[in-house]
């Protein structure tokens, strides 16, 4: 309104087109990430909307540090579970396979404060909603973790397989185990599940041990 007049309006029925329209060109970045191995997720934060179905996980690089010591401490996803809504904030849940080679890798995501936590990633990792690739971070841009949670569940045992013919027993875990932890000694075999009721039971020795 100037002098007192008023614009004249413009009605939903005869709305104007633009004169120019200047579609977005500007590629996302990747602002921060979060990781939980207590959780089993990655949380990866842009500075704009992204397209959730492109995301494309194997294209995401976890490393120990900028410019990774070396290869045997990195790990590049291969799947998960992915948000299915377009946003600035897309979670990964890793698959069981992805989660345990994390966790077997010692020099990787295993400092408490996440010193040892980076991530890279290429520019197919993902899209905005105008098909513009994200930014890519190479392995010495590499973004260390925002915020990481340790994982504080304990593992259990799930089942066992014992094979006389060849005096092996295989011990399978909920997740991966650290084999230097492994005590031999705090083991029993038993003829029934409560060991009060048992006929039979030998606790394993230190020379059980291959």
């Amino acid at each position: 309104m100037w002098n007192g007049l008023q614009t004249v309006p413009v009605s939903r029925d005869n709305a104007l087109s633009a004169r120019e329209f200047i579609a977005d060109r500007t590629s996302p970045e990747l602002l921060s990430w979060e990781l939980s191995l207590e959780s089993e997720s990655l949380i990866l934060t842009f500075d704009e909307t992204v397209e959730a179905d492109s995301l494309n996980v194997t294209q995401i690089l976890l490393q120990d540090a900028q410019n990774a010591s070396s290869i045997n401490n990195t790990y590049e996803l291969t799947g998960g579970l992915t948000s299915e809504e377009d946003s600035t904030v897309l979670i990964i849940e890793f698959n069981f396979f992805d989660l345990n080679e994390i966790k077997k890798i010692r020099g990787l995501a295993s400092d408490p404060n996440g010193l040892n936590t980076y991530i890279s990633i290429t520019n197919l990792t993902v899209v905005d909603m105008n098909d513009n690739p994200v930014v890519e971070i190479g392995d010495e841009q590499a973004i260390r973790v925002n915020n990481f949670t340790e994982d504080t569940t304990a593992p259990e045992l799930v089942s066992f397989d014992l094979d006389l013919d060849t005096g092996l027993l295989f011990l399978n875990f909920s997740e991966t185990v650290d084999t230097l932890t492994f005590n031999v000694t705090q083991y029993t075999l038993q003829s029934a599940s409560n060991i009060t009721f048992a006929a039979q039971y030998y606790s394993l020795t230190e020379q059980s041990l291959l």
